[in-house]
């Protein structure tokens, strides 16, 4: 039978971090466990022995597996006469319930060859992200924090990924300084180099979201502090962070933290930080829509400072790029159009017109009005007509269309 999940029952302080001096052997060997499994390509799930005795499985609710490892010095048999039934309930047809003492030998013959490799963890870590941002959305934290545990045992830089998951959570904020408990217990936090920027980034707060986003946001610590000595005022500084960051998550509490504001990871938050603050900044902007590409406001926003600046034909070709993301957008279409005008591509511009009026998705007098510059501008007399006579229908008095009709009649166009 080829094993493709597992779940590990286990009597280590694996969740709860108390006495993780007493019983490092235990944690270590449950790590090895955790690793050799994802080695081998098995997604792996863990629930403590004293969950699964009592039939409540928390953090994997009702999910069956291939197989059942029980992680204990003990003898389940001996000491949880009621594990090996309630384990039974969630293993499928044909399944096993070994237990691990620390040998690998004992596992081989149950797990069979590697799928496709001598390492699939990459494999087995997609998975579980793909499973974190379900329970992310589910707001289900037992299982978030059982997923991000083991995912951080695989590999310590799966950190970077975990905090890409955190826009799915309603409340981001709180479970960043869970998640950063959960790494610093781990030992992956703790540059004593980053101590002075934690300081920086956090003067008179907890340093503790500092921390991961100094170590999340994929800049090292050593080009932190260059910019650091580099940075002509702390705005700048803050910029800069921003401006390096891969992730969101990093990049907002940057941002916030040049505002002395609380960083609130929402998307609303971003949205009102950068209308108040960098609305013209147009680096900031553009590394903001790399970075939330799935936010509408980001968009939303460059496109119009890039408007505002008359920067038009590259406001249009940013649309484009935004609609890739938000196809239909009726607002990026209208500014999609608006860059094809002023590179005196008509056709396209129209036929984009036409699907916004056919949708009604913005005002129909300006429809008109865009459609009849297009099609004056391509010698269209009778559609160029029509678009005129129908925004008059709309706004009789408009001078533009007045203007334009007055044109075609004395032309007898």
């Amino acid at each position: 039978m080829l094993i493709k999940n597992a779940l590990i029952a286990s009597d280590s302080p694996f969740f709860s971090g108390a006495h993780h001096h007493m019983r490092g052997d235990d944690l270590n060997t449950l790590k090895h466990l955790i690793m050799y499994l994802a080695d081998k390509g098995v997604f792996v799930e863990i629930e403590q022995i004293i969950d699964c005795v009592t039939n409540q499985f928390p953090r994997t609710s009702n999910r069956n597996f291939d197989i059942a490892i029980i992680h204990s010095k003990r003898s389940f048999k001996e000491y949880w006469a009621e594990l090996e039934t309630s384990l039974s309930g969630r293993i499928k047809n044909g399944g096993k319930i070994l237990q691990y003492f620390g040998s690998d030998e004992e596992m081989e013959e149950y797990l069979g060859e590697p799928m496709g490799g001598a390492d699939n963890s990459s494999g087995a870590i997609d998975l579980l992200l793909n499973e974190l941002e379900t329970s992310m959305r589910d707001e289900n934290d037992l299982r978030s924090e059982m997923l991000i545990k083991i995912l951080i045992s695989i590999d310590e830089s799966a950190l970077r990924r975990v905090i890409d998951t955190l826009s799915e959570h309603s409340k981001p904020l709180m479970l960043a300084l869970r998640i950063q408990s959960i790494a610093e217990e781990a030992g992956i936090l703790g540059d004593d180099s980053a101590m002075e920027i934690e300081a920086i980034l956090a003067p008179n707060e907890d340093t503790s979201v500092a921390k991961l986003a100094i170590f999340t946001c994929g800049v090292p610590i050593t080009k932190i502090i260059q910019i650091v000595k580099n940075a002509d005022d702390k705005n700048n500084f803050f910029r800069e962070l921003f401006l390096n960051s891969e992730n969101i998550f990093s990049g907002s509490f940057f941002l916030s933290s040049s505002t002395g504001q609380n960083s609130t990871f929402s998307s609303n938050g971003m949205r009102d930080l950068m209308q108040k603050n960098w609305a013209d900044d147009h680096e900031v902007l553009s590394h903001w829509t790399q970075l939330d590409p799935m936010n509408y406001d980001s968009w939303q926003i460059r496109t119009r400072a890039l408007w505002n600046d008359k920067k038009r034909i590259e406001c249009g070709k940013v649309a484009e790029e935004a609609l890739k993301f938000h196809p239909g957008e009726h607002n990026l279409l209208r500014r999609m159009a608006h860059g094809l005008r002023e590179t005196g591509n008509h056709r396209e511009a129209i036929e984009i017109e036409l699907i916004i009026l056919e949708e009604e998705g913005l005002s129909r007098l300006d429809n008109y009005i865009y459609l009849s510059r297009s099609y004056y501008a391509l010698k269209d007399w009778e559609n160029a007509r029509n678009s005129i006579q129908m925004a008059l229908s709309i706004d009789p008095k408009h001078a533009e269309m007045i203007r334009k009709l007055d044109s075609l009649v004395r032309k007898k166009h």
